[in-house]
Protein backbone atom coordinates (compact mmCIF):
# COMPACT_ATOMS: atom_id res chain seq x y z
CA UNK A 1 0.00 0.00 0.00
CA UNK A 2 3.11 2.82 0.72
CA UNK A 3 4.81 1.33 -2.28
CA UNK A 4 1.39 2.29 -4.42
CA UNK A 5 1.36 6.11 -2.91
CA UNK A 6 5.30 6.59 -2.96
CA UNK A 7 5.13 5.36 -6.99
CA UNK A 8 2.48 7.57 -7.47
CA UNK A 9 3.90 10.61 -5.66
CA UNK A 10 7.46 10.34 -7.66
CA UNK A 11 5.37 9.86 -10.68
CA UNK A 12 3.71 13.46 -9.88
CA UNK A 13 6.67 15.04 -8.84
CA UNK A 14 9.35 13.70 -11.52
CA UNK A 15 6.60 14.52 -13.64
CA UNK A 16 6.90 18.15 -13.20
CA UNK A 17 9.08 20.00 -15.15
CA UNK A 18 11.61 22.68 -13.63
CA UNK A 19 11.49 24.78 -17.00
CA UNK A 20 7.89 25.99 -16.14
CA UNK A 21 8.65 30.12 -16.46
CA UNK A 22 10.95 29.15 -19.88
CA UNK A 23 8.84 31.30 -22.96
CA UNK A 24 11.66 29.72 -25.07
CA UNK A 25 9.78 27.97 -28.21
CA UNK A 26 12.28 25.34 -30.06
CA UNK A 27 12.62 23.02 -32.81
CA UNK A 28 13.06 19.43 -32.37
CA UNK A 29 12.47 16.41 -35.33
CA UNK A 30 10.69 18.67 -36.87
CA UNK A 31 8.23 19.26 -34.26
CA UNK A 32 8.41 23.00 -32.18
CA UNK A 33 7.29 22.64 -28.57
CA UNK A 34 5.64 25.32 -26.70
CA UNK A 35 6.64 25.96 -23.13
CA UNK A 36 4.34 25.21 -20.74
CA UNK A 37 1.72 27.25 -18.81
CA UNK A 38 1.54 28.25 -15.28
CA UNK A 39 -1.18 26.88 -13.48
CA UNK A 40 -4.46 28.12 -13.33
CA UNK A 41 -6.80 27.06 -10.33
CA UNK A 42 -7.00 24.68 -7.32
CA UNK A 43 -7.51 21.46 -9.52
CA UNK A 44 -4.50 22.28 -10.68
CA UNK A 45 -2.69 20.94 -7.84
CA UNK A 46 -4.78 17.74 -8.87
CA UNK A 47 -4.76 17.68 -11.78
CA UNK A 48 -1.55 17.73 -13.17
CA UNK A 49 -1.79 19.86 -16.30
CA UNK A 50 1.46 20.67 -17.24
CA UNK A 51 2.15 17.24 -17.49
CA UNK A 52 0.35 17.44 -20.89
CA UNK A 53 2.04 21.03 -21.55
CA UNK A 54 5.57 19.28 -21.31
CA UNK A 55 4.14 16.85 -24.13
CA UNK A 56 2.63 20.02 -26.45
CA UNK A 57 3.78 20.51 -29.74
CA UNK A 58 2.82 23.17 -32.53
CA UNK A 59 3.36 21.42 -35.67
CA UNK A 60 3.14 18.04 -37.57
CA UNK A 61 4.87 17.27 -40.30
CA UNK A 62 3.93 13.89 -41.14
CA UNK A 63 0.52 13.69 -40.25
CA UNK A 64 0.19 9.93 -41.18
CA UNK A 65 1.26 9.64 -37.38
CA UNK A 66 -1.52 12.03 -36.11
CA UNK A 67 -4.66 10.97 -34.28
CA UNK A 68 -7.33 13.61 -34.69
CA UNK A 69 -9.85 13.97 -31.81
CA UNK A 70 -12.85 16.28 -32.56
CA UNK A 71 -15.60 16.39 -29.98
CA UNK A 72 -15.71 15.77 -26.38
CA UNK A 73 -14.30 12.55 -24.38
CA UNK A 74 -11.60 10.62 -22.94
CA UNK A 75 -8.71 9.14 -24.62
CA UNK A 76 -7.43 6.14 -23.23
CA UNK A 77 -3.65 6.71 -23.47
CA UNK A 78 -1.67 3.26 -22.51
CA UNK A 79 2.11 3.47 -23.05
CA UNK A 80 3.46 0.83 -25.93
CA UNK A 81 5.46 -2.86 -24.52
CA UNK A 82 8.91 -0.49 -24.86
CA UNK A 83 7.73 2.00 -22.45
CA UNK A 84 6.27 -0.28 -20.39
CA UNK A 85 10.04 -2.57 -20.44
CA UNK A 86 11.58 0.93 -19.43
CA UNK A 87 9.67 1.41 -16.79
CA UNK A 88 9.82 -1.99 -15.52
CA UNK A 89 13.41 -1.72 -15.44
CA UNK A 90 13.53 1.27 -12.95
CA UNK A 91 12.03 -1.65 -10.03
CA UNK A 92 11.88 -4.53 -8.63
CA UNK A 93 9.37 -7.42 -10.21
CA UNK A 94 7.30 -7.39 -6.64
CA UNK A 95 7.32 -3.63 -7.10
CA UNK A 96 6.28 -3.49 -10.65
CA UNK A 97 3.66 -6.28 -9.80
CA UNK A 98 2.34 -3.84 -7.63
CA UNK A 99 2.36 -1.05 -9.75
CA UNK A 100 0.74 -3.15 -12.76
CA UNK A 101 -2.01 -4.26 -10.39
CA UNK A 102 -2.16 -0.93 -8.67
CA UNK A 103 -2.74 0.85 -12.39
CA UNK A 104 -5.31 -1.49 -13.74
CA UNK A 105 -7.49 -1.52 -10.31
CA UNK A 106 -7.80 2.54 -11.04
CA UNK A 107 -7.89 2.27 -15.07
CA UNK A 108 -11.26 0.28 -13.83
CA UNK A 109 -12.22 2.81 -11.60
CA UNK A 110 -11.34 5.36 -14.23
CA UNK A 111 -13.24 3.87 -16.79
CA UNK A 112 -16.64 3.16 -14.45
CA UNK A 113 -16.39 6.60 -13.70
CA UNK A 114 -16.39 7.69 -17.37
CA UNK A 115 -19.11 5.69 -18.40
CA UNK A 116 -21.22 6.56 -15.40
CA UNK A 117 -21.17 9.59 -16.64
CA UNK A 118 -21.92 9.02 -19.88
CA UNK A 119 -18.63 10.63 -21.36
CA UNK A 120 -17.48 8.55 -24.50
CA UNK A 121 -14.06 6.58 -24.76
CA UNK A 122 -11.35 6.87 -27.91
CA UNK A 123 -9.07 4.54 -27.88
CA UNK A 124 -6.47 5.40 -30.68
CA UNK A 125 -4.04 2.65 -29.99
CA UNK A 126 -0.27 2.84 -30.27
CA UNK A 127 0.24 3.05 -34.08
CA UNK A 128 -0.02 7.16 -33.84
CA UNK A 129 2.52 9.05 -32.06
CA UNK A 130 0.56 12.55 -31.67
CA UNK A 131 -3.15 13.40 -30.38
CA UNK A 132 -4.50 16.49 -32.49
CA UNK A 133 -7.38 18.04 -30.51
CA UNK A 134 -9.37 20.26 -32.54
CA UNK A 135 -11.29 22.86 -30.19
CA UNK A 136 -14.52 24.56 -30.77
CA UNK A 137 -12.60 28.07 -31.60
CA UNK A 138 -10.94 26.53 -34.24
CA UNK A 139 -7.93 25.58 -32.18
CA UNK A 140 -5.37 22.82 -32.36
CA UNK A 141 -3.96 21.18 -29.15
CA UNK A 142 -1.22 18.64 -30.75
CA UNK A 143 0.34 16.04 -27.93
CA UNK A 144 3.20 13.71 -28.86
CA UNK A 145 2.28 10.91 -26.53
CA UNK A 146 6.29 10.18 -26.47
CA UNK A 147 6.59 12.93 -24.33
CA UNK A 148 4.03 12.27 -21.65
CA UNK A 149 5.47 11.20 -18.41
CA UNK A 150 4.33 8.33 -16.52
CA UNK A 151 1.39 5.87 -16.64
CA UNK A 152 -1.40 7.99 -17.31
CA UNK A 153 -4.75 6.18 -18.75
CA UNK A 154 -6.63 9.08 -19.66
CA UNK A 155 -6.72 12.29 -21.12
CA UNK A 156 -9.51 14.62 -20.51
CA UNK A 157 -10.93 16.90 -23.38
CA UNK A 158 -14.47 18.78 -23.60
CA UNK A 159 -13.75 20.71 -26.93
CA UNK A 160 -13.11 24.10 -25.39
CA UNK A 161 -10.04 23.71 -23.24
CA UNK A 162 -7.09 22.51 -23.18
CA UNK A 163 -6.97 18.68 -22.56
CA UNK A 164 -5.54 17.24 -19.34
CA UNK A 165 -4.85 13.91 -17.74
CA UNK A 166 -6.89 12.31 -15.59
CA UNK A 167 -5.71 11.68 -12.05
CA UNK A 168 -7.28 8.16 -11.75
CA UNK A 169 -6.96 8.15 -8.47
CA UNK A 170 -9.65 10.73 -8.05
CA UNK A 171 -11.52 9.69 -11.45
CA UNK A 172 -14.84 10.36 -10.57
CA UNK A 173 -14.71 13.53 -8.74
CA UNK A 174 -12.27 15.11 -11.82
CA UNK A 175 -14.62 13.90 -14.84
CA UNK A 176 -17.49 15.11 -12.49
CA UNK A 177 -15.77 18.95 -13.03
CA UNK A 178 -13.90 18.78 -15.99
CA UNK A 179 -17.36 17.90 -18.13
CA UNK A 180 -19.47 19.68 -15.10
CA UNK A 181 -21.23 16.58 -15.13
Amino acid sequence: MIKRYLFFGLLLIFGCNSKQNSQVEYVKDSVSSVAPREKENALDDIRDVNALDDAKVENVNDTSFVYIITKPGAVNFEPDTARMGEEKKKMSDEDWSTVIDDWMFYNSEATQALEKSGIDIVVPGNNRRYLKFKKTRGEDYVIDKKKIEGFYVFILFNGIDDPVLLNITNAEAEVKDFFKK
